[in-house]
C-alpha cells in the first residue's frame, strides 16, 4: 500500500507533537536551574485546600545517597520570610540488606515527602525549601491558586 501524501503530512505533524507531550509528562524538569549544593530534586508538590487554610506535599528524590542528610532544620520559606516546619514526614526506599523497623536507615532513602500547614497568607508569593543547606524553589507564582474546599492539585513544575 503506497504511503500518500495525507499519511506524510500526519506523520510530519504527529512526531513533533508527541515529542513535546512527553517532554511536559516525563522529561521537564521541576526547577532548571536547582541548587548546586542540594541532595534531593522536587518530583512535585501537591496542595490540597482545607477550608481558608492549605495542605502541601512536597516530594523529593534523593539524588546524592552519600551526602544526603535530613537536616532537622528543613523548612518551607514563605515570601515574608516565615519558616514553615513540616508536619508530615514519610520516607520512601528499600535499598539493600536488613533494616531494623524501629530504626530506619537513611542510607536505603530513596525519596521522601514532607506536609505542610499553610495559612492563607502563606500562598501570597513565592516559596523555598531549605533542606541540607541547599534551597529549592517549590513556588514562584505570586496570587494564591484558586482551588474550592477540598479540592487538590498536583504541580509538577515551580510555575504555579
Amino acid at each position: 500500500m503506497p504511503v500518500t501524501r495525507r499519511r506524510k503530512i500526519l506523520l510530519a505533524l504527529m512526531i513533533p507533537t508527541l515529542a513535546v507531550a512527553v517532554w511536559q509528562w516525563f522529561l521537564r524538569p521541576y526547577e532548571w536551574r536547582p541548587d548546586p549544593a542540594a541532595t534531593c530534586r522536587i518530583d512535585f508538590a501537591r496542595l490540597q485546600r482545607d477550608l481558608s487554610y492549605h495542605w502541601l506535599e512536597v516530594r523529593l528524590q534523593v539524588t546524592d545517597p552519600d551526602r544526603f542528610e535530613l537536616d532537622p532544620d528543613v523548612a518551607l520559606i514563605t515570601a515574608a520570610g516565615t519558616e514553615k516546619k513540616p508536619a508530615g514526614l514519610t520516607l520512601e526506599g528499600a535499598g539493600a540488606g536488613d533494616v531494623d523497623p524501629g530504626q530506619p536507615s537513611l542510607a536505603m532513602t530513596e525519596a521522601l515527602a514532607l506536609k505542610f500547614w499553610l495559612e492563607p497568607g502563606d500562598l501570597d508569593g513565592p516559596l523555598a525549601l531549605r533542606l541540607d543547606g541547599a534551597s529549592l524553589q517549590v513556588r514562584r507564582g505570586s496570587a494564591p491558586p484558586a482551588l474550592e474546599d477540598g479540592e487538590s492539585k498536583v504541580y509538577h513544575t515551580c510555575r504555579w
